[in-house]
């Protein structure tokens, strides 16, 4: 990291795999994420459902009261197994297909490099061959674990490795420049960003 009088700034290697984890940390605070993964979830429980009792239905013959409630909970165990195992598969299909879209936006690199500057305006970030500034205005939190610093701005989120700093103490410098350039001091939540 470092320091001039208006400009702090680190610097880091990302790995594909790293910026595979930040693009589906923004997605999955979206409402349009979330809906789409239940209405997946559902279309997958409905199908599982169809398919426990159309498996069973040709067995079933001639169709009595029981058959017809073995049928039903037959349908419901397909259904909350398909629910279940929807989460897995759609989450793995998922993270294949953006990590090979990731490693084909750079050109197939293990790895890239991001230059971020916390600037009087806003956090600058420079990657590959794109530069964007956030506004400090569109802040909304500024997260730590222990791997990263995330700060949240309306449009999406700027992630820190802590890799980029030499000591705690300057992984601590570059929050508390975050916190005060944008203005909001303890305001801004500490811990874990949630998973939703």
């Amino acid at each position: 990291m470092t320091t001039s009088p208006s400009v702090v700034r680190a610097a880091f290697d990302a790995t594909i795999d790293e910026l595979l984890e930040v693009h589906l940390l923004a997605a999955e605070r979206t409402p349009a994420w979330r809906r789409q993964r239940q209405r997946s979830k559902l279309a997958m429980a409905v199908a599982g459902a169809v398919v426990a009792t159309a498996l069973f239905l040709p067995s079933a013959r001639p169709f009595t009261t029981s058959s017809i409630v073995v049928a039903m909970a037959l349908a419901a165990a397909g259904a909350a197994l398909a629910w279940w195992f929807a989460s897995a598969i759609l989450d793995r299909f998922l993270r294949r297909n953006l990590r090979r879209m990731i490693r084909q936006m750079y050109g197939g690199a293990e790895s890239v490099p991001f230059v971020i500057e916390l600037r009087r305006e806003g956090a600058w970030v420079q990657c590959h061959d794109t530069e964007m500034q956030c506004e400090w205005s569109e802040l909304s939190s500024i997260d730590e674990a222990d791997d990263r610093i995330e700060l949240w701005f309306n449009a999406g989120v700027v992630v820190v490795r802590s890799r980029a700093f030499t000591s705690s103490a300057e992984r601590r410098r570059f929050i508390d420049s975050a916190r005060a350039l944008a203005g909001s001091g303890d305001s801004h939540r500490t811990g874990d960003s949630p998973r939703l």
